[in-house]
């Protein structure tokens, strides 16, 4: 053993070496852990979410065709095909780049905002969806929902139905012929709408579904965050004490080292 090794063995640096590695392993290990289990959590929810469209779509086309029904005229809303895409989906930055590319960051700009750390809380949130062919867009197509009774399969078919009836009994102009065809008609429409409202309660329940699983997913995250930056906090707390500690010790290190170089006694 040499004259510095020995200093160093007897002044105990060595070991506070191993401690500051093992200190910032601990470190290393802790981040990479927090981001697996944020990843995780992310990619249950995704998943959880996808399950849900197949009940949220058809109620997203229901609702519109029964505000038409309620409000009369037609009424404009978006391809509901087009599937809304959110910072927990795992191809968002795969849409954001395919939607938005490299767009220069021109100072006061979406994009400016987009990536200015300190404008965190004036970030605007970009709608991103999935095309059905799995392209992305900013824009999904407008469509019109216009509610037409007769258009309706099921009245049609119990229309004709009544229509056999009547003439079979040779009352389908008559007065009663007319008013059970008014009775018949009033009774459809009811019946139309009704199916309608049930069917855009689909969305709607699914929906509460959706929120409470991000709000559990939300909480879940900031529960990881907590903990890593507790844990985080006691191994950096204890990374200062090795540092504290490490520095008289390094002192006396190149006090000795300079003893020795010029002929003095390490002490």
């Amino acid at each position: 053993m040499g004259l510095f090794d020995a200093i160093d063995s007897f002044l105990g640096l060595s070991g506070k070496d191993d401690a500051l590695e093992q200190n910032q392993n601990a470190i290393d290990a802790q981040k990479e852990m927090a981001g697996a289990s944020n990843q995780t959590i992310r990619d249950m929810y995704s998943t959880g979410r996808q399950d849900q469209m197949p009940f949220i779509t058809p109620s997203l086309s229901a609702l519109p065709m029964y505000q038409s029904a309620i409000l009369g005229g037609p009424v404009e809303y978006s391809d509901p095909r087009y599937q809304r895409i959110t910072s927990f989906d795992p191809d968002y930055a795969a849409a954001m780049s395919s939607v938005y590319g490299d767009r220069p960051a021109q100072s006061g700009s979406v994009f400016a905002n987009l990536r200015n750390p300190s404008a965190q809380g004036t970030r605007p949130t970009l709608q991103l969806y999935r095309a059905p062919d799995g392209s992305y867009t900013d824009k999904p197509p407008q469509m019109t929902a216009q509610f037409n009774l007769q258009e309706d399969p099921g009245f049609q078919w119990r229309n004709k139905q009544l229509d056999r009836s009547l003439r079979s009994l040779g009352r389908n102009n008559s007065t009663y012929g007319m008013q059970a065809k008014a009775d018949f008609a009033g009774n459809e429409y009811d019946r139309g709408v009704n199916r309608l409202a049930t069917l855009a309660g689909f969305g709607s329940g699914t929906n509460s579904n959706v929120a409470a699983s991000g709000n559990n997913a939300a909480g879940q995250i900031a529960g990881v965050n907590t903990n890593a930056a507790n844990s985080l906090g006691n191994l950096y707390t204890a990374r200062g004490g090795l540092y504290t500690d490490y520095s008289p010790l390094a002192i006396g290190l190149g006090a000795a080292s300079a003893g020795a170089a010029y002929g003095g006694t390490p002490r």
